[in-house]
């Protein structure tokens, strides 16, 4: 990511290298990224300052870059801030992390349609555990923390 300082002391951002290659169309590419050659035409590269941790991250927020950036002890650098997702975002995260949890969930229960076969030689015991399992997996969409993958307790595969 780059800036331009203009001789006004205004910024354009976000400013391409495609911008600033097409307002000097005979210097070369190498010429073009050295640093010596952008500073001398008030273009710089963007460092990113991470994220400060002040508040916690969740399952509703994102990290995203700040709109516009600072100079900060002489470096040009652009914030990551945290974002609180509208309820429109947090409807499509739990769409697609619902259907995430389905497919890992239909997944473990193709790995053990064997064990409800009725030649599958396990004890009755073990084949009621299989299919207490099963259920659990079967139920996973009615737990409290369903769709976070992260907070979500998937039940534990009979030994």
């Amino acid at each position: 990511m780059l800036i331009k300082i203009q001789d006004d002391g205004t910024t354009i951002y976000p400013y391409s290298i495609d911008e600033f290659a097409s307002e000097h169309p005979d210097v070369g590419h190498m010429e073009l990224l050295s640093d010596a050659f952008m500073a001398a035409n008030n273009v710089h590269r963007l460092g990113t300052w991470p994220y400060d941790g002040a508040t916690p991250i969740t399952f509703n927020t994102v990290i995203e870059y700040a709109d516009s950036p600072e100079l900060i002890n002489g470096v040009w650098y652009i914030r990551e801030v945290l974002r609180n997702l509208t309820d429109e975002e947090v409807a499509v995260k739990n769409q697609a992390l619902g259907e995430q949890c389905r497919v890992q969930r239909n997944e473990a229960l193709s790995r053990c349609d064997w064990t409800q076969l009725p030649d599958n030689q396990l004890s009755d015991a073990k084949r009621a555990e299989w299919t207490a399992y099963r259920q659990a997996l079967r139920d996973i969409t009615n737990d409290p923390n369903f769709p976070d993958m992260q907070n979500l307790v998937w039940p534990t595969e009979p030994a």
